[in-house]
C-alpha cells in the first residue's frame, strides 16, 4: 500500500516529467470557495490554497486554511510537497515572501511573483513573450478555477 505523501509525489513527478523545451509552469493560489460559509453557526467561508498545473491542466495540491492570513504557511507547505525543479512557480502579492523565493530557488525552480498590478519580480531571465506565457497562464487559473 502506498501513502498518501508517496502517491501524491509520485502523481507529481508524472505531471511534470514531458519533453518541452520551455519550463514547467505551477500556479499557487489562495482563494475563498463560494457560498461556503454558515452565518447561522457563525462559521466563514473555506479558504483554499491551490498548485496548479497550468501547462497540464490539473491540481497538483489543494491546503486548506482557517483564513486568508494562513496563505503564507499554506504555500510553504504546497512547496514542500510539489517537484519543483526546473518549474517556473507564479504567486500573487500574497505570496511575495523572500522564504518562499529562497524555497523555490534552493529547489532549482524559479519564480515570477507579482508585487503589484503592474510590477513583477523574476528569479529567471525573460524576454516579453515568455513573461506574457507565464503572467497570461497564472491569470487564466485566476479567472477560470474561482
Amino acid at each position: 500500500m502506498t501513502s498518501s505523501s508517496e502517491w501524491h509525489g509520485q502523481r507529481t513527478l508524472w505531471a511534470l516529467c514531458g519533453d518541452e523545451e520551455d519550463l514547467n509552469q505551477i500556479a499557487i493560489d489562495g482563494k475563498a470557495l463560494r457560498r461556503s460559509h454558515d452565518r447561522r453557526r457563525g462559521l466563514g467561508p473555506l479558504w483554499l490554497v491551490s498548485a496548479w498545473s497550468v501547462d497540464r491542466g490539473i491540481s497538483l495540491g489543494q491546503i486548506a486554511t482557517d483564513e486568508k492570513s494562513n496563505e503564507i504557511t499554506a504555500i510553504l507547505e504546497l512547496l514542500a510537497n510539489v517537484e519543483i525543479d526546473d518549474a517556473v512557480i507564479t504567486i500573487d502579492a500574497a505570496g511575495c515572501q523572500r522564504k518562499i523565493a529562497m524555497i523555490i530557488v534552493d529547489g532549482k525552480g524559479g519564480y515570477v511573483l507579482s508585487l503589484e498590478v503592474r510590477y513583477c519580480i523574476s528569479s529567471i531571465p525573460l524576454n516579453a513573450k515568455r513573461f506574457a506565457r507565464f503572467v497570461r497562464g497564472h491569470w487564466a487559473i485566476e479567472s477560470t478555477l474561482h
